[in-house]
């Protein structure tokens, strides 16, 4: 969107510029910032959109450059535009979009479904991190992998290779749950990779776990039906279920995972219980293969369905292979999910999950309902990344190159930031402790620092955040693989002026 026409007619009609020349009306760059800043607050100059190059501006309106970069460096003072090297300056009028939400949400429907406004409600209650995650940067970013080893090049080619090749016919809608060939590609990757028997039917190709835990939530759980997870777990699990007002209660934790909670009140089982086996998120413990066997005992006498999150299953087993809950699951009680997200880069968004055949009808009933499919051209690509051995390849080079940065991280860590306890887990990410206080973590805001670091363009997760029920403890959750070892030195390095 070109706003030259715009500002040069707004400048015209403020007034005639042989008055302002005069300096009747004050220096021209503040008036010309006055105009500026004016039209950006009403909404006539939109956030998003890039301001003309003061030389542009200069030679159009008749003004000096230097004029037109005193008005600039004016509207940058008062965040209303930020200078990106390179390209200009950026209308990023976060406070009008503000004003903009907050109308938004005085103007809602009172009408709104039940559901809607228990997802609404959970939104607001949510603490909200200042600038937003989104806006920090991939240091230390947690569940990214190093999305620079991403091998662009293979992808392109399979990409190619499916365009040329495509038929008309193909352009058509798919089916919800998948492409055949990707879920027949699955069902042999998980038998070797993962030891998982199951039938390509079971298999259901969605955007990412988050999709395959609402689909779950919605196909098993009532309002005011239990459900457990472990404490602290992943935001969304604790939003999802609590949008659908679900009672969710809390699983401790020891060094062997979830422990089995104690059922006092007979008639009012868990319908569901979600689970992180593989490494629990974000503490890193990783369940015992006792502890598997009496989960699945519980499973079967309380008709409980456990959800297998197995979210970086590749990293974590890299070495060493560990039974799924799933795999040893033979009356089909367990749900696993998985994702290609964490593995491949985060916005390629596919995953997928296996579904027992008992409730298969019903997921996919409202699978259908509220989504068509992800992509077929990123599905048959994937399937051809995996038949080509490409997948593989590319885990091994994910895990040499994050360990790697892992080990310039601790090392770094001990340099820079010497107050700070750094904890590691098999996956991709480490939990940070701040050490200082005579009481350890007593008197340190984990969501405070966070936002220090997010304005550092640094991205971190505060651990306390991740906790659903008492007791809390504050930290942070680092993940050390997105980024090459120089950033992680630089990162680290700006982390330690902080203090």
């Amino acid at each position: 969107m070109n706003l030259l026409p715009s500002i040069l007619k707004q400048w015209k009609e403020f007034s005639p510029i042989s008055e302002l020349k005069s300096g009747k009306r004050g220096p021209i760059y503040r008036l010309l910032y006055e105009v500026l800043k004016s039209n950006i607050e009403k909404g006539d100059l939109p956030s998003g959109y890039y301001l003309p190059s003061s030389r542009l501006l200069a030679t159009e309106a008749d003004l000096s450059r230097s004029t037109v970069n005193r008005a600039y460096e004016l509207l940058i003072f008062d965040g209303l535009v930020v200078a990106k090297q390179g390209r200009g300056y950026l209308i990023d009028n976060q406070m009008d979009l503000n004003l903009k939400k907050q109308e938004v949400i005085k103007e809602l429907d009172p009408n709104l479904s039940h559901l809607a406004q228990s997802f609404l409600e959970v939104s607001r209650t949510a603490l909200p991190q200042k600038n937003g995650i989104e806006k920090s940067g991939l240091a230390f970013r947690p569940g990214v992998p190093p999305v620079d080893l991403f091998p662009v090049r293979r992808w392109m080619m399979l990409t190619q290779k499916y365009w040329k090749e495509i038929e008309y016919s193909s352009l058509d809608y798919k089916s919800t749950s998948g492409v055949q060939s990707l879920k027949e590609t699955l069902v042999n990757y998980l038998r070797i990779d993962r030891n998982i028997e199951c039938h390509p039917d079971q298999i259901l190709v969605v955007s990412g776990s988050l999709q395959s835990l609402y689909l779950i939530a919605n196909t098993l759980v009532n309002p005011g039906d239990r459900v457990f997870a472990e404490n602290p777990t992943f935001e969304n699990v604790v939003s999802v279920f609590r949008g659908l007002r679900a009672n969710l209660e809390p699983l401790n934790l020891d060094e062997n995972g979830a422990i089995i909670p104690l059922l006092k009140d007979l008639d009012s089982k868990p319908k569901v219980v979600h689970l992180t086996p593989s490494c629990q998120y974000p503490l890193g413990y990783q369940m015992s293969y006792e502890r598997k066997k009496q989960w699945i005992e519980f499973a079967q006498k309380n008709n409980t369905y456990l959800i297998e999150n197995d979210y970086e299953h590749e990293i974590v087993n890299y070495k060493q292979q560990s039974s799924t809950l799933f795999s040893q699951d033979f009356q089909g009680n367990t749900i696993y999910l998985s994702t290609f997200n964490r593995l491949l880069h985060p916005s390629i968004r596919i995953g997928f999950m296996i579904v027992p055949f008992k409730i298969l009808p019903a997921v996919k009933a409202i699978m259908n309902h509220s989504h068509r499919f992800v992509p077929p051209s990123i599905q048959m690509v994937l399937n051809d990344f995996i038949k080509q051995s490409f997948l593989q390849v590319h885990i091994k080079n994910i895990w040499q190159t994050s360990h790697e940065r892992k080990a310039t991280f601790l090392k770094a860590a001990q340099q820079y930031l010497p107050n700070w306890e750094m904890k590691d887990t098999a996956a991709l990410h480490l939990l940070g402790y701040f050490n200082q206080s005579p009481i350890k973590n007593s008197e340190f805001d984990d969501v405070a620092f966070s936002e220090l670091l997010s304005d550092q363009n640094i991205a971190v997760q505060s651990l306390s955040r991740l906790y659903f029920n008492e007791p809390v403890k504050n930290g942070l959750v680092l993940g050390y693989s997105s980024v090459p070892s120089s950033v992680i030195l630089q990162k680290l390095q700006q982390w330690s002026l902080l203090y």
